[in-house]
């Protein structure tokens, strides 16, 4: 077996990441014509029934009837695929801002509550979420 130097096999390992990197990007050129083609193709499609819609126009405006020309082997031309617009979308509402705190405080009556009503010290005001109440600890006489 022949030994080779460092450089060597970074160089032939280079030349085969390339080699494999060329054939990747000839792909990619290819199917790039290939796009190409078929959006000129299509540009020309779309002409020839522009083309086409108007001289069959004519031909109806002419004295022909539809029947006639269906006859003659000259179909009606294409409308297109129908297009359906979408609903215009309504606005939507604007969020209110969260940097405002309400202005009123609803104070329900306490007699009309069916749990108590728990006072918070001032700056320990809840976001609408009641406090939750937990027991005291009970000792056990069997953990003594």
């Amino acid at each position: 077996m022949v030994e080779q130097s460092a450089k060597a096999i970074r160089s032939e390992t280079e030349k085969a990441a390339l080699r494999l990197l060329r054939e990747r990007a000839n792909l990619v050129g290819e199917a790039a014509t290939a796009r190409h083609e078929r959006d000129q193709l299509a540009d020309a499609l779309r002409q020839a029934n522009d083309h086409y819609n108007v001289r069959y126009s004519a031909a109806l405006a002419g004295g022909w009837t539809p029947d006639e020309l269906t006859k003659l082997g000259l179909d009606a031309p294409d409308q297109g695929p129908a297009r359906r617009r979408r609903p215009a979308r309504s606005p939507a509402p604007n969020p209110p801002s969260r940097s405002r705190r309400p202005t009123t405080r609803i104070n329900p009556d306490p007699r009309t509550l069916d749990h108590p009503v728990v006072s918070l010290p001032p700056g320990r005001e809840t976001t609408g979420c009641s406090p939750v109440m937990t027991p005291a600890p009970v000792a056990h006489p069997a953990a003594a």
